[in-house]
């Protein structure tokens, strides 16, 4: 953790950054726009609907 800043720097980005989408499809055309490789979760709860996706480089 770095005191003056209150993070801690990696070299795996996507580790860090997290993106959100309104939709499953916007998700997916982002993925496939970006070259990305991704999966798809189905929701974990009644109470959370959205999706899970993934992306990796």
């Amino acid at each position: 953790m770095d005191p003056l800043l209150g993070f801690t720097g990696g070299k795996d980005t996507l580790q860090q950054v997290k993106l959100r989408f309104p939709t499953l499809d916007s998700a997916i055309q982002y993925a496939e726009r970006q070259g990305l490789r991704y999966r798809v979760w189905p929701a974990e709860s009644e109470a959370n609907p959205a999706t899970r996706v993934d992306a990796a480089a």
